[in-house]
């Protein structure tokens, strides 16, 4: 029969590691991954991803994005600053700094 038999799986498991060692230097050559951690690789390809993914957005997705993102906090800043406001006109006042008109 052709084919791998049960016993030839001891001496081919050697062959396979062996031409595996000797062939991922060149794999990694090729591929340009020799010195780069996978921390650089990640960083690599996902600065490569979000740069596509800018590239495709046009200016009303942007807009919408951004509006989703950020309107709930927007009226918070309102209501934050319009404390803020009338906290620091009740300390002038009551400190006396406050212009006249």
């Amino acid at each position: 029969t052709v084919g791998i038999q049960p016993g030839d799986q001891s001496t081919l498991k050697p062959a396979i590691v062996g031409a595996a060692a000797d062939l991922a230097p060149a794999v990694i050559m090729a591929l340009g991954l020799l010195n780069k951690t996978p921390v650089q690789l990640f960083r690599r390809e996902l600065d490569a991803f979000i740069t596509q993914r800018v590239e495709t957005l046009d200016q009303a997705t942007v807009t919408n994005m951004l509006r989703t993102v950020l309107q709930p906090h927007l009226g918070w800043i309102v209501i934050w600053g319009s404390f803020f406001g009338m906290l620091t006109g009740i300390i002038v006042q009551a400190v006396g700094i406050a212009p006249q008109y």
